[in-house]
């Protein structure tokens, strides 16, 4: 059959002349892979600049299929591109020819009416063609392609016998079948943290499903799929890889870009871009047997009072006052709590920049986030050497500067280093006023957590903390677009989650049932504003970036001393503060933002308080 086809194409003129594509050059840059009806239906489905940014994509991932692309993209299911191709097919009269890429694999239907060729597609090694097969009378089966990662190309016949004889040519004259520029990268870790920061992304996920290698940028607390960068398995192992040899220029201890077995830490600092990215690496040991990637993006900038206000962020009165209050106290500790990502460092280190000019500021960083524009500020980063017995830890910082005269000193993050929390206490007692960090689901544990977890003394914790603070992030309504909940979702989804809500002060959110409140939702279609701030992320169509559902516990000495005496936990401390005052819980923040109309009550958005 091939010496058919070949001998047909050499004899017939026009076919000749329809070979447009010059063999010298590579055929994944010159055959079109699809028909011209298969791509123009494809085309009318998702619109012309999203197929010219598929087949882009399809260029630079020579070796994958469109359709993959198409699917991985989320256009199509391979369900739907196999009704796509059985529409046109019963179309046509001229012949098909359907390449896959391991037939053994595949199911097919026989039809006895029409002809079309399957060409192997494994048919190059090294570069060169190194065998062909042709099978006669064989339509494919789609159905059994969902997540089988085998898929077709489809090639009308004059376009086949291009490449076929493209192969033969490439075969004789010694030359590889693809160009140098495929071996190198086709983006750089450099690409994606500035495509991410241009999308206020606060991390980037390169995570390892089907053969392929999937970027998400975290933006406004949601993983979102950048599919323009998807990368085959081979391209995404190499592109973590030239990752760690990066790395390697920034990180210090122990860290191999060799290592494969070993979950990793990284480092890379673009001083150009302004950021510090600290990575985290998951072994080959996962149940893909591919490696994963994390980076979280630290954007250093300088910040003052004058840049900021936290009320526009969302913080009511009566928080602010408590932060005003903050300013003039000394010798207690300051926490804030929360999860990875909820904006506590960011809170504390804002609260820095509103101290007054007299006040001296030290902090211990790892690794600076914010640049505090004060001249009284000193600000000190980790320090990893190459030799471990040179390495400076938080506690190697806080036993040299206890005579460093501070009024207030920041410690990033509360660890369980040996001796650590001794250090704290230890200048708390001194008059200077420490700030710090825990990862903790409320602000009404960190006594407890603070005495169990770090081994404080539970008498001293008892008397020096003076303000603990919780909060997470959720999503804000576009105040162009939201629109009215007249249909009542918001009171329906909190009375179907009230039960489950882990707080012992539910006294507003009882209130909020029984009356009869305005709130709003998001309109899901969006606006020209709030959709252009999404980028192309249609769940973020109706929100306007993140604003924070806050708690809070502020101790005067008669609360410190029932702490002390009683055998109380989180929810006794809770149930106190809240009745008495001293303090509220993220249920009374999120029910006074949802009457303000600027959040909704989403099932997603209650699970995250």
């Amino acid at each position: 059959m091939i010496d058919y086809l070949k001998k047909r194409v050499k004899s017939d003129s026009e076919t000749q002349e329809s070979m447009k594509v010059p063999l010298s050059k590579p055929a994944h840059m010159n055959i079109p892979f699809i028909s011209d009806k298969i791509q123009k239906r494809i085309e009318e489905k998702i619109g012309t600049e999203e197929f010219n940014a598929t087949s882009k994509q399809k260029n630079t991932i020579k070796k994958v299929h469109l359709f993959d692309i198409l699917v991985e993209r989320e256009n199509y299911t391979y369900i739907e591109l196999g009704e796509v191709v059985f529409d046109i097919l019963k179309e046509e009269e001229k012949c098909y020819f359907l390449s896959e890429r391991s037939s053994s694999k595949i199911h097919y239907d026989i039809h006895k009416k029409e002809v079309y060729y399957i060409l192997e597609d494994e048919i190059y090694k090294d570069g060169f063609l190194v065998k062909e097969r042709v099978m006669e009378r064989v339509i494919p089966h789609f159905f059994p392609m969902q997540k089988s990662n085998h898929p077709y190309l489809i090639l009308p016949k004059d376009e086949y016998i291009t490449l076929k004889l493209y192969l033969e040519d490439t075969k004789e004259k010694g030359q590889e079948l693809f160009s140098e520029g495929q071996k190198s990268l086709r983006f750089s870790f450099y690409n994606l943290v500035e495509s991410a920061m241009h999308k206020g992304a606060s991390d980037i996920h390169i995570k390892y499903s089907m053969n392929f290698y999937h970027v998400y940028f975290r933006i406004s607390g949601a993983l979102v799929n950048q599919r323009e960068y998807l990368m085959d398995k081979d391209e995404g192992h190499d592109f973590i890889h030239a990752c760690k040899v990066t790395a390697t220029k920034d990180t210090k201890g122990e860290f191999s870009a060799d290592e494969h077995h070993l979950p990793q830490d990284a480092r890379i600092v673009f001083n150009s871009l302004g950021v510090d990215t600290r990575i985290a690496i998951t072994p080959e040991g996962t149940l893909s047997g591919k490696q994963v990637l994390v980076a979280r993006l630290l954007i250093k900038k300088q910040i003052d009072k004058k840049t900021f206000s936290f009320s526009e962020w969302g913080y009511g009165d009566d928080f602010i006052e408590v932060l005003e209050d903050v300013k003039n106290i000394s010798g207690k500790l300051i926490y804030a709590t929360g999860k990875v990502g909820s904006g506590k460092s960011t809170l504390l280190s804002h609260l820095l920049a509103t101290l007054d000019d007299d006040i001296s500021i030290i902090t211990i960083e790892d690794p600076i986030e914010y640049i505090l524009n004060k001249k009284n500020a000193t600000q000190h980063e980790i320090f990893m050497p190459q030799d471990k017995t040179r390495q400076i830890t938080y506690v190697d910082y806080l036993k040299k500067i206890k005579r460093s005269d501070f009024d207030v000193l920041y410690i990033a993050e509360t660890r369980k280093d040996k001796g650590l929390m001794e250090s704290v206490v230890e200048g708390a007692k001194a008059g200077g006023t420490i700030y710090s960090t825990i990862h903790i689901p409320s602000c009404f544990d960190t006594h407890d957590t603070l005495v169990q977890v770090f081994g404080a003394d539970k008498k001293a914790i008892a008397s020096l903390l003076y303000l603990s603070v919780n909060q997470v992030l959720v999503k804000k309504l576009c105040p162009n677009c939201k629109k009215e909940d007249k249909d009542h979702v918001n009171k329906k989804n909190l009375e179907e989650r009230a039960s489950s809500l882990d707080y012992i002060y539910k006294n507003p959110l009882d209130d909020f049932l029984k009356e009869d409140f305005k709130t709003y939702i998001a309109d899901n279609n969006g606006c020209d504003i709030c959709r252009k701030k999404s980028f192309g992320n249609k769940k973020e169509w109706g929100y306007d970036g993140r604003i924070p559902v806050y708690e809070y516990l502020r101790i005067d000495p008669s609360f410190a001393t029932w702490i002390y005496k009683e055998n109380c936990d989180r929810y006794d401390i809770e149930l106190k503060a809240c009745t008495e005052g001293k303090g509220i819980n993220k249920l009374q923040t999120f029910i006074r933002l949802l009457k303000e109309g600027k959040i909704d009550a989403t099932l997603r958005q209650i699970r995250e308080i």
